[in-house]
């Protein structure tokens, strides 16, 4: 759990706000305690972070790549600065 509690705002889309509650509203149900949204995205993080694949920030195309950028992409290095 990140233990530096600073206040940064993100700006996220209507559609993005309903998902989020939604997350939200299910871990409360499966829980039975209250689920911040910042703890969720927090999780959502430290998961993304943590994970060995590289986590993409690109939408998906609306045409399929073609296989040679495709290899393209996944051969690309990868820094996390660390």
């Amino acid at each position: 759990m990140i233990s530096n509690m600073s206040g940064t705002n993100v700006k996220i889309s209507e559609e993005t706000r309903r998902k989020l509650e939604a997350l939200q509203a299910h871990a409360r149900l499966r829980s039975g305690k209250r689920v911040t949204k910042r703890s969720i995205v927090e999780e959502l993080v430290e998961r993304a972070y943590e994970k060995d694949e590289p986590f993409i920030l690109l939408k998906a195309s609306k045409f399929p790549l073609a296989d040679k950028v495709r290899k393209l992409i996944l051969q690309a290095p990868f820094d996390w600065g660390g």
